[in-house]
């Protein structure tokens, strides 16, 4: 196997569980009660360029 089929292959197994957990809907625990979040991005364009702003509500 070449080097850079070994750096490709650890690349992938690194982001696999980042893949999974970004899957799943995250949720707050408020008052014994499980509330789901939702993200909302906006991207602004300001004087020094685009600037991404996300937001969380639940």
């Amino acid at each position: 196997m070449k080097i850079q089929s070994k750096i490709l292959v650890a690349a992938l197994a690194m982001t696999l569980p980042a893949l999974a957990l970004a899957a799943q809907p995250l949720a707050v625990r408020y008052d014994g009660h499980d509330m789901p979040m939702h993200q909302t991005v906006e991207v602004m364009q300001t004087a020094a360029g685009p600037v991404q702003v996300k937001t969380w509500t639940w």
